[in-house]
């Protein structure tokens, strides 16, 4: 039964991540383990509970008010196909999602049969609140190349928040108001330096790329790292979405995820696939991906270096 306050029994682990760094994949992979309790962006659902859903958010924001005119009244078939996207199963409505409902529910003692419990976020969703987060977690880290996260997240706002196939007709610094895109990796490597403040001596980093091109190398020593019994069967999972039915998290935002760009080729993954990305000159891109990738590559580098090995 759930409900009351967590015990030390159970191994809980972070999964703090960048945006577009594969992490819905990872956390697919980790819903595979025996007993586990899997989360999914609780604390990002907050944030955009408090943000996006929000009107007394930035209110006189003409962008973000256009956004939410989308979102309050949205397209009745959308709907349908959204909702009919995935199985909703333990997954909850939006409208709960607060900092305070999140923490208090990652206190409480996993359902009986569960002895790990995996969460995976962002960790610009709590950049705000670091001495507020849970007691008995270790805190993990996901990143990604700078120049794979901004060009991926200028497409999903342009085709999913915009629906227009003219990605350049995005600027990602305001057109998505309510994420602080630009400051994203400054917020994991705060959030890692905290970590370490606190105790953990090497928070453990994962690169996505190592974990793309080399899951049997990067798997187990995640595994060894945070102290749960690896198998070589969690390098593949089961293609379909039913696993969603077992998530914690909120079901608007994964339902609607779920059918664009977002979530989708995550949920239907069953493997990692190798990352071919060709070499990008920066100074080719805009200047609104230039500015974000001059912004983060500082931090990057420095999460880098406490990645795991491929060697």
């Amino acid at each position: 039964m759930e409900g009351n306050l967590s015990s030390n029994t159970a191994k809980k682990v972070f999964l703090w991540c960048v945006p577009r760094s594969v992490s819905t994949a990872v956390l697919k992979c980790m819903s595979n383990v025996a007993g586990v309790e899997a989360w999914h962006e609780p604390y990002a659902v907050s944030h955009v509970t408090t943000t996006l859903y929000n009107p007394t958010f930035m209110p006189d924001n003409v962008k973000l008010n256009k956004i939410r005119q989308k979102l309050f009244h949205p397209d009745p078939k959308l709907v349908e196909l959204a909702y009919s996207s995935l199985p909703r199963g333990r997954l909850q409505d939006q409208k709960l999602f607060s900092y305070s409902w999140v923490k208090e529910q990652l206190e409480l003692n996993p359902p009986e049969g569960k002895n790990f419990v995996f969460v995976k976020d962002m960790a610009f969703a709590v950049r705000k609140i670091h001495g507020e987060l849970p007691a008995g977690y270790r805190h993990t880290f996901l990143i990604r190349d700078p120049v794979a996260v901004f060009q991926s997240w200028k497409r999903l706002i342009a085709t999913d928040m915009y629906r227009t196939e003219d990605v350049e007709s995005v600027d990602i610094n305001t057109d998505a108001p309510f994420f602080p895109i630009h400051e994203v990796f400054k917020d994991t490597y705060d959030l890692w330096k905290y970590a370490k403040e606190k105790g953990e001596e090497n928070p453990v980093v994962i690169d996505t790329d190592d974990l793309l091109n080399h899951p049997d190398v990067i798997l187990p020593k995640y595994f060894k790292a945070i102290g749960v019994e690896f198998d070589e069967k969690y390098i593949t999972w089961e293609k379909n979405r039913k696993i969603v039915e077992e998530w914690r998290g909120c079901f608007e935002v994964t339902a609607g995820g779920a059918i664009g760009g977002t979530y989708a080729s995550a949920l239907d993954s069953s493997c990692f696939k190798p990352s071919s990305r060709p070499k990008i000159d920066v100074s080719s891109l805009s200047s609104d991906l230039q500015f974000c990738i001059s912004e983060s590559f500082p931090y990057y580098q420095e999460l880098y270096k406490a990645r795991l090995r491929v060697d």
